[in-house]
């Protein structure tokens, strides 16, 4: 049986063909690889995102990212985080990050591997679901109120319609 060896240009080069966004963090949450695809959808230089890798996050979601990642590195255990990341035409688009520790063979951390999954499409049915279920509130509440406003209490609490009664 042959024992299969994969160099760093190759592991690279299987990792630039997995379909999603993926890096390599140091174990101060400091990403020092993106795949190729990270890369070119964030439009950043590899040398860049070491610099501030923050400002690929919407400026709305920065801070949330920050506590929540500094959190996944506390716990030391596997994590993951929702936020808009910067597309390299300006625009943005919601992804999970799960975020994996590598450990040595004694168990320390010695690197974290992050993958991102584009959940645009999910976060738009989200939004519009609570979109509907508010105006479905809405319409109960104004089609109660028009209800209980049309009718008279009588003394034994039965309700009737204003308008039977005044023509009785």
């Amino acid at each position: 049986m042959k024992r299969i060896v994969v160099g760093m240009t190759g592991a690279t080069g299987v990792i630039d063909t997995i379909p999603t966004l993926d890096w390599r963090a140091a174990t101060d949450g400091v990403p020092d690889f993106l795949n190729r695809q990270a890369l070119e959808y964030t439009g950043l230089a590899p040398g860049e995102i070491e610099l501030d890798w923050r400002r690929a996050f919407h400026s709305d979601d920065r801070k949330d990212v920050s506590v929540k990642w500094a959190a996944i590195r506390e716990s030391g255990k596997r994590g993951s985080l929702e936020a808009r990341l910067l597309r390299f035409d300006g625009g943005y688009r919601w992804f999970l990050f799960e975020a994996e520790p590598l450990r040595d063979k004694s168990g320390n951390i010695v690197k974290w591997s992050w993958s991102a999954t584009d959940i645009e499409e999910r976060k738009l049915a989200e939004l519009s679901l609570r979109e509907t279920e508010q105006r479905f509130r809405d319409y109960a509440e104004t089609a109660s109120d028009w209800l209980m406003g049309g009718r008279i209490r009588s003394g034994d609490g039965a309700g009737k319609m204003a308008a039977a009664s005044a023509g009785a």
